[in-house]
């Protein structure tokens, strides 16, 4: 009796780690795969480039040569762009998931190709899941604003369920939904801090003249910086959840 009263007391006091705990374990994380989180990130960028060959050599041909038939060649490169994009954001999404796989066991030494290899049956239920919640967020937004906040919470680890747990689309998020309840506030703030840093570095981009050489000076060195802290965010939502989960598995033990 005495052992059942002493766990409930222990689960109505379980509480998330604080914002500077949570930085300090992410930056930690971080350190120690630095080499395959950059790689990751890398490996992102570099699944547009053949859209971005595509566009150069349609611009190309269309500007500086005199072809006829121009509207057969912006056809092609139309087909040709759009499946260039497809493969951009199979790329992208494949190397987040790569990401999430190397937060599971960031001490393991994997080569890229194996982190990627995992990855792929994941790639489709992580899209179908982000875009389900990001379009009950939107709506959420456009009927009203207090929704639209609640779910966004509500369903900040759905991508993650889809990864960890293998669940997809509604299950992943009703397990997101699960987690967070009883925990709304503690998530949002702390969420919230990772959204005022973003909104801090992005204000001297917003505040400089349009158009100017220092707004493009700012908005490469914005770029560069969000390449390299985008990790530690994903990591930092990740020790969210893991401590989520951690809570409610002792709360149902």
């Amino acid at each position: 009796m005495e052992n059942t009263k002493s766990v409930s007391e222990s689960n109505d006091k379980a509480k998330l780690s604080s914002v500077g705990e949570l930085f300090r374990q992410a930056i930690e994380i971080y350190k120690i795969g630095f080499k395959k989180f950059i790689g990751l990130q890398l490996v992102s960028m570099l699944g547009f480039l053949p859209l971005a060959l595509v566009v150069g050599i349609w611009a190309f041909i269309k500007f500086k040569m005199e072809v006829p038939g121009i509207l057969i060649y912006d056809i092609v490169f139309g087909i040709l762009s759009f499946i260039a994009a497809i493969f951009g954001i199979y790329i992208a999404v494949l190397s987040q998931i790569g990401i999430f796989l190397l937060l599971k066991d960031f001490r393991v030494e994997r080569t890229f190709k194996e982190i990627l290899q995992t990855g792929k049956p994941y790639v489709l239920n992580f899209i179908t899941t982000s875009l389900l919640v990001a379009v009950i967020c939107l709506l959420g937004f456009v009927l009203l604003a207090v929704p639209g906040i609640i779910w966004t919470v509500v369903y900040a680890f759905a991508s993650y369920v889809v990864v960890f747990e293998g669940l997809k689309n509604w299950q992943a998020m009703k397990r997101s939904k699960e987690l967070v309840k009883g925990f709304w506030w503690s998530v949002a703030l702390r969420s919230l801090v990772i959204l005022g840093i973003s909104i801090v570095i992005s204000i001297p981009s917003a505040i400089l003249p349009d158009k100017s050489g220092s707004q493009t000076v700012y908005d490469i060195v914005d770029s560069i910086i969000s390449f390299f802290i985008a990790p530690i965010f994903i990591t930092y939502s990740y020790l969210i959840y893991k401590e989520l989960t951690k809570i409610k598995e002792i709360k149902h033990s």
